[in-house]
């Protein structure tokens, strides 16, 4: 069964788009899409949080660099393909400089799919570590809240050097919290007298 894209492709020649939605096809892909040659289209079209861009480097009223543009102030960050005729090198490397993942020329379209797989994984997978970093950030920020406020002593330490420590348990050895922290071992701490 193909798999739904909601694709925004920023093209002048309705015969390209054509091209490149044949290509997601032949790729498992049923694509929604949506065809813009002008800036307003394409503000309007981002609003929609496509899954793909597909942009022509050149075009009439503005170019895939501004159209990068637009894409990173709407706050996207689905992958952004150039597809188009012809591209130096100078240009393909300031486009990647800007954020697309990938570019093509339309004489090798076959490459479109297999890319277009690619930046979609990468995506996901970005996605999924920022989602994994964000949960252990606020893990990390729940304990250390818990812990500070706790009137148990806690000290967590790795191969007897100290990681954490709270207040209490300063208190209770009559350290400071940062000298706990610096001392070499935890098998120094004793007790006060």
């Amino acid at each position: 069964m193909p798999t739904p894209l909601r694709v925004v492709i920023v093209e002048d020649r309705l015969e390209d788009a054509e091209l490149m939605l044949y290509e997601l096809r032949r790729a498992g892909f049923a694509p929604q899409w949506q065809c813009v040659d002008t800036e307003e289209e394409y503000v309007l079209q981002l609003a929609t949080q496509p899954d793909l861009i597909l942009a022509d480097y050149t075009l009439p009223q503005f170019d895939a660099l501004h159209a990068l543009r637009l894409w990173r102030q709407s706050g996207l960050s689905s992958p952004f393909l150039v597809v188009t005729g012809t591209i130096s090198e100078e240009a393909a490397v300031e486009c990647m400089k800007h954020g697309a993942f990938d570019y093509l020329l339309k004489d090798r379209l076959t490459r479109l799919g297999p890319a277009v797989l690619r930046a979609l994984e990468e995506y996901h997978l970005r996605r999924e570590k920022l989602q994994a970093e964000t949960a252990l950030r606020q893990s990390a920020e729940q304990f250390r809240a818990l812990a500070e406020g706790s009137i148990q002593g806690i000290l967590i330490h790795r191969d007897d050097k100290p990681l954490f420590v709270n207040q209490a348990y300063a208190d209770i050895f009559g350290y400071d919290m940062t000298a706990i922290l610096a001392m070499p071992s935890v098998n120094i701490l004793v007790a006060p007298q």
